[in-house]
Formats: C-alpha cells, structure tokens, sequence
C-alpha cells in the first residue's frame, strides 16, 4: 500500500539559543523563543533550554500536545507497566541505530564544522558509557540510585535503500553556519533526514547569529493511547537530536578534534538523547524546591548548575543537590549519572512513543544481507507542473542481487485511482535509470504524488521501507494569461524578517528573489516588483514566512499580490502560514474567443461573507465553487454587468477555487473564505 508520513510538528523540543536585542519586542508578540537571558557558563556558551521553544511552538500549533498533557499521559503509562516492560523481557539490553549527518559548507574533512569519522565514532562510545553505566569509563557511577539504563547505540550499517553505509554522512549544504531554528527545521532537517522509524538522526553543524553559542537541541517524544490526548503523534520530519559541532565527540578519546571547553567529554550528546527519550532537566525548569522533574530519586533543586562544587539548594531535603546528573548542566567531566527513575520513564518513552517503539525494533544496525529482487525508487524534482497532460521524472534503482529486467511501479496523485507503470531494461545491482511517466493530469493548486515499486522480475519487491516515496507539486492554473510582465506587490506586516519569496521557471530555474526584509514599528511601504516572463511558458511563485503566521493578521493587514499588465489578478493571500505557492502559465496569445473573460475578477479576497465577481463587459456566465479537494461546494448562473454579488457566508474557512464559465472559456481564482 502507498503511504506517506504525516506532516506533523513536534510537542516538546529541548533546544539551547542565544538572547538578541529583540528579544523584548518579540516577547510583547507572544512569539519568541529568546523571552529572556539565557544562563550560559563562563565561556558564553548555552547547554540547553527547553521552555521557551515548547513556548514558540505551542504558539504556533495549538492543537500540540500540553507538557501536562504528556506527563498525564507519561504517569499513567508508568503506573501500568510497573517497571514490567515488555522489551526487556525480550531482550534486556536493546541496541538503537544512529545516524550522523555532519552539515558543512565545502570544507575538507576535519576542518572546522566537517568534523572526522573518528570524532563522531567517540561519541557513540561515550553515549554507550554513560547510558550503561560502563565500569573502568568515565561513565561508571557507584551512586546508590545510578542506573543502567540497558540500551545501547550503534553507527548504522544500513541505508533507507538497504545498502551497506557508515552511518555516517557529510553533506555540503553551502552554508557555514546555521542561524535560527526554522532554516534548520525546513531546510537543514528536510534535505537530510533518514527515517525516524528506523534511525534516530543526530544532525552536526556550526551555530551561528541568534544560534550563537547553542550546544544543542533534541526533539522531545509524544505519548498516545489515552483518550482525549488527541493530535500526539508530532513532526516526524523534524524528529532527532541538533549539536554544535564543537559538542561532538571527546577530546579524552580524540584530542585531534576541535572542542568547547567544559563541553568536550561527549555528555551533551547523553544530555540531548535523554531529552530525545523524555527526561527533563533535573530542576524541573522552575527555581523552586517544589519544581519537579517527575523522578523521585533526583532531589530537589533550586536552578541548574554550571559549577562541580557540591551544593544543596534545598536543605529539607536530605540529599544535596545531584549535580552530577547528566540532565543538570554541570561541566562534561563530572557528570555520569542516570537514575532508576529516569530510566524508568526512558523505557516508559521506549514502549509507548511513535518512532521510538519503532527504533527498538530497527534492523538498521545489521549489515544488509544480500537479497535477490530489490528496487528503490526517487521521484526526481516536481516542484511545479504546468496545466493540461503532464510528466514526471523517477530515478529508479537496483538494489538487489539479480539483474533486474522488469519493475512494475505504482502511482497515484492524492488520493485518485493509484496506476501501474511497468519498465523494462537491464540494472546490475546498483545501476539506476531515469524512468519518465507520462500523460498525468491534475486540477490546477498543490498535490501529492507517491509512487512505489511493486515488484521486481514478476517477484514481490522485498524492502518495502525504500520501495515509498511521495513529493509535494503544484499544478499551474489552467488559466493562461497573456502578458509580457508579471507584477508583485507585497505589503508586509511589521515582522519583514520572516518573509522571503521566488519566482521560479518550469525548468525549476529561480529567476527573481526577495526577503527576508528588516522588522519594522509601523507597517512598512508596500514592495512593488516586476517580473518579464516569455511566452509559452509557466511560472512558480512561492512567498514563505518563518514564523508560520502568514502576513495578513497578527501584527498588520498584510498581502501579496500577482497581476498581469491589465491589473488582471493572478493570486492574492495574506493567511497562508508558513507558505503558499501559485503556478501559472503565460500564452502566446489569444484568438478572439478568449477575450470573452478578459477584465474578469473577484473581490475582496481574502472574504468572510460576501464575494463579488467583476467585469468590463457584459454576459452571461455560470460559476462554479470548488475544495481543495476538487468537490464541488456551490454554483449557479449570473448576468455579469460592472459586480455581481455571491453571498460565501455558508461556506466553511479555507480554501476554495471559483470558476466563471462563458460559453467555451473559463477563468478560475483561488478563494480565501475567513
């Protein structure tokens, strides 16, 4: 069966950041993520925060998943398993593959961010110190609450294609550093992650600007079974752990690598990891004895520390503060502990989280036996498809023993009728073809193609997990507009860093940028941009904003607009979240039919009642309401003479596409109902 991973975000991060200057602008906006100064150690540098970006999301994704929610949840899984888990009773030690994707912009390897192999390989050995509390290591405690917490890490010795790999990966992203959590979220994240299912992911790269000084951040897991708790399934694409790449790896076992002072021995890897596994910092994030990190064994504590100097912030208790708690902040060489109750809520995460039951029973870290019929299957770039038939491009691949000689693939767009392409040539193992695919139609806005092989020689193909794929695309407005120029104009809401824009040719060639823009007190002057386009040809606009809030409605009516020489709109939006592309298509020119529906229009758009269609002639016409889905919502008949009046107040917020029809031509629009 095909399938997709849904598009969901993550409930819980435990992310380090930097204070900027405009951290007290953005907190009056409730959405920042530097709400106050951050604690850093005398070097300047910021182990880990984990509140103010669970703050930042919960903002933007209210139907996340509440930290009460999840520890609700967390304390009734526990109570039900009584420590009577059933992994362990299969297999008491259980080893997790990993994952390390080493992000540079160019650098020789072992120069500056492009850490080595052997760096990153003393990092696994430390994580397997700490997490099994290994004797003659610096990961070996003899506290009476230190556990072993019985789980492992191993660099993977497979692929998503189910070939032999390192685990480890240096990708050349041509950027030196990166700078705030979206480019990392929606670029560095989405160009290079493996299957959560299958590997936990740990990204290494060099922080800078607002980054500057991070050490590190790692998605925190959902918990689901119990009812009410709807919408815990979280961002998978997102999912995995974040570290400077001066926090990688121990300078005990690697002196060669280049490290932060305090942060050289490896532990805020185990720190992250135990983030990933859902513990939280020992102080409960409050500066209260009465704060709680929901594990019994760790004594109170007011504040985190930075220091190794024993303390006791809370003298009722008996104990002193456990500073050598790997969920403290203390210096890399004097911590070393994880408590039963830690480990307690570790396996609790193990056996009830999405993609981390699944990590438990990866095969990722067995070197791939060899198999007869196997093939693997990328769908090449389909950003955009212009209007009528169309192709796409899929890179097709054998990764099985046998010579491959016939593949059947399936294919599908969203949820239509799925068809069957059967190729037929020669692939040694691993040679790959271009395979292209014709003939596809779609209505014009954004799809989901997916594609798979089925089958390999006649045989069912064995390694299902790189059989999958699917890729967003837009399919142009089936509209063609005639036109030497193409114009934008963009009014910005105050926050013109968020926003950035391309326009981009069918070849997938970006033509003109602009963005991100400087923040403002008041609303800045509109944008105004034009854009020479040739004929025969379509074009994919795409705007973007960091934040996700679009740039309509928080903090300013903000709006794009296309329009074509006759101020005939293409598209307008200002409500479209973290971003929206249009496609369309430039004629060479009209016959005299086509000027039927020239000087047609909608207004106003964005609407919350009442729509208006335009027009500089008068005729007859029928409109035509549609989904997002392609369903038909409302239609009817009206004489167009200067407005015509369509009352959308039954219609359901979202977006619609309205189609005006006189006699053998149409126009359609896009149609945002608030």
């Amino acid at each position: 069966m095909i399938k997709k991973y849904a598009a969901v975000l993550c409930c819980f991060v435990a992310l380090t950041v930097c204070h900027n200057a405009n951290s007290q602008d953005k907190k009056n906006r409730q959405k920042a993520y530097f709400g106050k100064t951050l604690p850093a150690d005398t070097n300047g540098h910021i182990p880990c925060v984990a509140d103010e970006y669970q703050n930042y999301l919960k903002k933007t994704h209210t139907t996340l998943q509440s930290r009460e929610e999840f520890e609700i949840n967390m304390a009734a899984k526990i109570d039900a398993s009584k420590n009577n888990f059933q992994l362990k009773n299969t297999n008491t030690v259980i080893t997790l593959p990993v994952v390390v994707h080493v992000i540079h912009n160019g650098d020789a390897i072992g120069t500056d961010e492009n850490i080595t192999d052997d760096q990153i390989i003393t990092q696994i050995q430390v994580l397997n110190e700490d997490f099994r509390k290994m004797l003659d290591t610096p990961g070996y405690n003899d506290h009476p609450d230190g556990a072993d917490m019985e789980i492992e890490f191993c660099l993977a010795q497979r692929d998503p294609g189910g070939s032999p790999t390192t685990g480890i990966e240096h990708i050349n992203l041509g950027r030196a550093s990166w700078n705030n959590f979206e480019d990392i979220d929606l670029i560095l994240k989405a160009e290079t992650q493996w299957d959560p299912e299958r590997y936990l992911n740990i990204w290494v790269c060099k922080m800078g600007g607002e980054m500057s000084g991070v050490g590190g951040y790692a998605y925190y897991p959902e918990l689901s079974g119990l009812e009410g708790l709807e919408g815990a399934e979280g961002f998978a694409e997102i999912d995995g752990v974040i570290l400077s790449y001066q926090c990688m790896g121990s300078n005990d076992l690697y002196p060669e690598g280049d490290y932060i002072f305090g942060r050289d021995k490896g532990r805020s890897a185990t720190h992250e990891v135990g983030h990933f596994f859902g513990l939280i910092h020992i102080w409960g994030n409050e500066d209260s004895c009465d704060a709680t990190d929901f594990c019994d064994d760790t004594p109170p504590v007011v504040g985190l520390h930075f220091s190794c100097a024993e303390v006791d912030t809370c003298t009722e208790d008996v104990k002193s503060d456990m500073i050598e708690n790997h969920m403290d902040y203390t210096l890399d060489e004097c911590k070393n502990v994880f408590t039963n109750d830690q480990k307690t809520r570790v396996w609790t995460v193990l056996e009830n989280s999405p993609r981390r039951m699944s990590l438990a029973t990866s095969n990722s870290c067995i070197y791939p036996e060899d198999v007869e019929f196997d093939g693997s299957l990328n769908i090449d770039n389909i950003e955009m498809a212009c209007s009528g038939p169309f192709s796409i491009q899929l890179t097709l691949t054998n990764i099985g023993s046998a010579t491959m000689t016939e593949a059947t693939i399936s294919y599908t767009i969203d949820s239509e009728t799925t068809q069957t392409y059967t190729w037929t040539g020669e692939l040694a193992t691993n040679e790959s073809e271009q395979v292209t695919i014709t003939g596809l139609n779609s209505t014009a806005g954004s799809h989901t193609l997916f594609a798979d092989v089925a089958t390999v020689n006649g045989n069912a193909d064995v390694y299902e997990f790189n059989d999958t794929k699917d890729k967003d695309f837009v399919v142009a407005d089936n509209q063609s507009y005639v036109t030497e120029t193409v114009t934008l104009t963009l009014q910005n809401d105050i926050w013109g860093s968020e926003v950035s824009w391309e326009l981009k040719n069918g070849e997938g060639d970006i033509l003109y940028s602009g963005g991100p823009y400087e923040d403002t007190d008041e609303m800045p002057g509109a944008i105004i941009q034009s854009f020479n386009v040739n004929t025969d040809e379509c074009y994919l606009f795409t705007i973007k904003d960091a934040f996700g809030d679009g740039i309509c409605c928080l903090s300013g009516d903000g709006y794009y607009t296309l329009t074509i020489d006759d101020n005939n709109e293409i598209a307008s939006n200002g409500d479209y979240g973290f971003s929206e592309s249009v496609g369309f298509t430039i004629a060479e020119e009209l016959n005299t039919n086509d000027f039927v529906l020239q000087g047609i229009g909608i207004y106003p758009n964005p609407t919350s009642d009442k729509l208006y269609i335009t027009s500089k002639q008068s005729l007859d016409a029928e409109y035509t309401i549609y989904n997002n889905l392609g369903q038909i919502i409302n239609k009817g008949s009206v004489y167009l003479n200067g407005q015509v009046e369509i009352n959308t107040g039954s219609l359901s917020e979202g977006i619609y596409f309205i189609k005006i029809t006189s006699g053998e031509q149409s126009k359609t629009f896009k149609l945002i109902k608030q």
